[in-house]
């Protein structure tokens, strides 16, 4: 089963199984937001299991680019 603990203000998430990036997109209130979804255990259906979303926001649509280390397929 997967789980979420925390641990000085870090989020320690553990047997994740698929992470989602949302486009930045304008919100209502005129900030900027991206969303990062993690999913998990319990496999239902063939898919993970949604346990945590983290939602980014800014004035600045650059503040919330996100980069990566490179990797090898």
């Amino acid at each position: 089963m997967s789980c979420i603990s925390i641990l000085h203000q870090k989020i320690n998430l553990e047997d994740c199984r698929l992470i989602t990036v949302s486009d930045v997109v304008l919100d209502t209130d005129g900030k900027y937001i991206r969303i990062i979804r993690f999913y998990g255990d319990p496999i239902t259906n063939g898919a993970p299991t949604a346990f945590a979303e983290v939602v980014c926001r800014s004035a600045t649509h650059a503040d919330l680019e996100i980069q990566t280390p490179g990797y090898k397929l």
